[in-house]
């Protein structure tokens, strides 16, 4: 009987903690028909800010969001990439911040029995979304049967017959170096054989200097190259986690979110140092198009 009720017990605990069902779909959110015509996407700085919300959990998130709106001027654009936000992340950021908001979102999970979910968002504000976009979804989870990992790749229309391709990304942690590689695998495979333009950013969980060497070279590959962050801000980790140096490799000074760009020019990146919504600070990339250049 207590064998029983033992197993019983862990199916539960398994059920609850690793029994996160994937998620295939994705969601196209507002109009998308709010964007500049080429000349004023090319002539102008774009915003583009990364950030892993940890769920929009804090009461403090909603002011700190409406902040980075606040900060990008009004005749420019602004592109949020979210990771780790809910199926109801929009909505309040839309209801309180900017009707103008529109983009796509894809779960990476739901809870059994549940339709909440986890994944990433991707919106902006005074650009044209195609109306589709594509989930490169992991082909592994977290600790082998905990979450997914999702990335979701988004396109707007330039006007000219190119488009800039945004990715973003949230990294698989604690898996094998394989099992990572994996992912990247998949994420800039979609980037091959094409000449436009394209941003791709996220939390990458590179924890390690092994991860972070795998995901520059695999940017290279496919002509991407690092944007430098001049202001990484917080460690790679709160401090509950860095006894986790018993891993090989593991480093808690490397900051996990990143930019990789290709075919637009870098003005600015820095991280946010203000922010306390989240354990990640939000990452803001300062870019013009290269209208010069297309690959």
């Amino acid at each position: 009987m207590h064998a029983r009720y033992s197993r019983i017990v862990i199916a539960g605990l398994l059920l609850v903690t690793g029994g996160c069902i994937s998620s295939r779909k994705t969601f196209s959110l507002g109009d998308g028909k709010v964007g500049h015509e080429i000349a004023g996407l090319a002539e102008s700085p774009s915003y583009i800010i990364s950030w892993n919300i940890h769920k929009a959990s804090d009461e403090r998130f909603v002011r700190e969001v409406g902040d980075l709106l606040a900060d990008v001027p009004s005749d420019e654009r602004v592109i949020l990439c979210l990771q780790e936000a809910r199926s109801s992340t929009y909505e309040i950021i839309k209801g309180e911040h900017n009707e103008r908001l529109s983009g796509h979102y894809t779960p990476s999970w739901h809870y059994p029995f549940s339709q909440r979910s986890t994944g990433v968002l991707t919106i902006g504000n005074g650009v044209n979304f195609h109306s589709t976009a594509e989930q490169i979804h992991s082909k592994h989870r977290e600790f082998y049967f905990v979450s997914p990992k999702v990335s979701l790749r988004s396109e707007i229309d330039l006007g000219d017959g190119h488009k800039l391709q945004v990715i973003n990304c949230h990294g698989l942690n604690f898996v094998p170096a394989a099992f990572f590689d994996s992912q990247l695998e998949g994420i800039f495979e979609s980037l091959k054989g094409n000449k436009h333009p394209a941003i791709v950013c996220g939390d990458f969980n590179v924890w390690s200097p092994d991860r972070l060497e795998s995901l520059r070279k695999k940017a290279e590959r496919v002509g991407l190259y690092e944007a430098d962050n001049h202001s990484p801000g917080k460690l790679a980790a709160p401090q509950w986690l860095r006894g986790l140096n018993v891993i090989n490799g593991y480093d808690p000074d490397l900051h996990l979110d990143r930019f990789f760009t290709r075919g637009v020019k870098v003005l600015d990146c820095y991280s946010v140092k203000d922010s306390l919504s989240s354990d990640h600070l939000p990452v803001v990339l300062r870019y013009k198009l290269d209208t010069k250049e297309r690959f």
